[in-house]
This record gives C-alpha cells, sequence and structure tokens, in this order.
C-alpha cells in the first residue's frame, strides 16, 4: 500500500521565526533562511492577491447588478 500525501503552500507566506528573528521558507526538505528580496516578494503576493480578489468580487456583484436591473428584451 502506498499513501500519498499532498500538502498545499500556507496562505500566510511568509513563515517568521519567533526565536531566531528570522524569515523562513522550504527546499528540498529543509528549511532556508529567505532573503530580503524573497520575504517582500510574498508579502506582496499575499497582500495585493487580496486586493485582486477583493475587487474581483466587487466587479462581479456589480456586473449581476446591473444584468438584473436591465430590462428584458424580446
Amino acid at each position: 500500500m502506498i499513501l500519498i500525501i499532498r500538502i498545499p503552500e500556507g496562505q500566510n507566506q511568509p513563515y517568521y521565526n519567533n526565536k531566531t528573528n528570522k524569515y523562513y521558507k522550504r527546499y528540498n526538505y529543509e528549511a532556508k533562511e529567505m532573503d530580503e528580496h524573497e520575504i517582500e516578494a510574498l508579502y506582496q503576493k499575499r497582500f495585493f492577491g487580496v486586493a485582486k480578489l477583493a475587487k474581483y468580487i466587487d466587479e462581479t456583484i456589480l456586473f449581476k447588478r446591473s444584468k438584473l436591473q436591465e430590462p428584458l428584451k424580446n
């Protein structure tokens, strides 16, 4: 019997270690210290991704509302 377990990436990256005061990434079955540019890129992905999702939801709701208010054409 083979059991395969998939653990998806976390949504709250980057990960900070309070004991060492450093950020770490997973790489080849180990935790490696992150460079400053990697940390910045993950924070941008995290927060701008949330903004894009909120914008998409707002646009979708507005589009559906406008379609509901249009008179039906036969």
